[in-house]
């Protein structure tokens, strides 16, 4: 298995390898090597390097050349030595050595029950038969989480295992979706008209209550129901046609399951009708047009 700690770690550290190229000699090549390459050709490597032979080098050269082979995402490792002749007279080697990443054979996902294994699969956007990428694992992993959330499983977890399968890597996301996020409280906060009662009577996100009926499940789609929709026709059948929710927070206590929800809202003015015209009636008496509209 390979630790995709030490992965991102080996990237991360690529600047630094830089300064450990030794001057003098080395700062005109007589040659440039490249090693350690296995499934990425020669010629790849030193295009992307950009390094010349016989050339004048810097420091600021060498870090270039160091980032832009990194940046192809095929290596966990880069790195820039010079092999300086022994006798008079002998070649000096500028030595360009990398480690391959491993290519990924299969990408698998366990653990999933209450979403949909499809759902999750299409989260993870790393590409097979290609260099293992540990940024897209990272990715890959805040969008499986984003989509738990979603669904009302705050407390899901998502661990990326791999293992080696003869010369290639085979990914595992191992989801541990856990139980839906319980809301324990919804505080309401700027209302002056309507109780806090009634606002939470008139939304679908509830919360959690004495009897086992009453869990106080969050889902997603029911909350933005309940901001966009909901609220708002509570008030604007009420004359508060300006009303607005500020903003909405969710407290979460990921080791109790549990979360608060604070929603601040702007009530506006009440209107109320001033007064009432019917204008264009020939056939049928103000009176009659008026029962239609108490």
């Amino acid at each position: 298995r390979l630790p995709l700690v030490l992965l991102c770690l080996a990237a991360a550290s690529a600047p630094a390898l830089a300064q450990d190229t030794p001057p003098g000699s080395c700062a005109v090549p007589d040659s440039i090597a490249i090693r350690g390459n296995d499934h990425v050709d020669e010629a790849t490597i030193r295009g992307e390097a950009g390094l010349v032979q016989g050339a004048n080098l810097n420091f600021r050269d060498i870090q270039r050349a160091i980032r832009a082979i990194f940046a192809s995402g095929e290596f966990d490792d880069v790195r820039i030595t010079c092999d300086a002749p022994s006798a008079p007279g002998g070649k000096t080697i500028l030595a360009v050595t990398v480690k391959e990443r491993p290519v990924l054979s299969e990408v698998r996902v366990e653990g999933t029950d209450r979403v949909s294994k499809k759902s999750v699969r299409d989260k993870i956007e790393i590409p097979e038969a290609r260099p293992l990428n540990p940024a897209l694992v990272t990715r890959a992993v805040e969008r499986i989480d984003s989509l738990y959330e979603s669904h009302g499983y705050y407390l899901a977890r998502v661990r990326p295992e791999t293992t080696m399968v003869g010369q290639q890597v085979r990914l595992t996301f191992h989801v541990d979706e856990g139980r839906r996020l319980a809301i324990a409280g919804i505080t309401i906060t700027g209302n002056k008209k309507i109780s806090d009662a009634d606002i939470v009577g008139a939304m679908k996100t509830k919360p959690e209550g004495f009897w086992w009926f009453r869990r106080g499940a969050f889902d997603e789609d029911n909350y933005a129901g309940d901001l966009g929709e909901r609220i708002p026709e509570l008030y604007g059948k009420r004359g508060y046609i300006d009303f607005q929710v500020v903003r909405d927070t969710m407290i979460v206590d990921r080791k109790n399951g549990k979360a608060l929800v604070q929603i601040e809202v702007n009530e506006g003015p009440q209107y109320r009708v001033g007064q009432f015209i019917v204008e264009g009636n020939h056939r049928f008496p103000i009176d009659e047009v008026m029962r239609f509209y108490p």
